[in-house]
């Protein structure tokens, strides 16, 4: 697992979440591991800067951590192909994507 040598602490910065991961590594394409009340209160800004960086966010959104809604979503991130894979949320959101 690579984790980013830059972190970014403060408030109002999911609008610079698209520049912030093109300064990582450029990615065409994202799998965003979340639950669905984070993609309701954050999801929108997050798409949003993600299209002004022209990266293109695929959602899987996590249930529960049962283990075979986990190896579903690991199929589906895998599937995707995509360049990062993020856990935005909670605890369950980020052990997915640490998988």
């Amino acid at each position: 697992m690579e984790l980013p040598r830059q972190i970014v602490v403060g408030e109002k910065n999911i609008d610079q979440v698209g520049d912030f991961l093109k300064s990582l590594s450029n990615p065409k394409k994202v799998s965003i591991i979340s639950g669905k009340n984070v993609k309701k209160i954050i999801g929108k800004q997050i798409d949003q800067s993600l299209k002004d960086a022209k990266i293109r966010a695929i959602w899987h959104l996590a249930k529960s951590n049962q283990v075979k809604e986990t190896e579903e979503i690991q199929k589906k991130v895998k599937a995707a192909k995509s360049d990062i894979i993020i856990g935005l949320g909670g605890g369950r959101s980020v052990d997915i994507a640490k998988l």
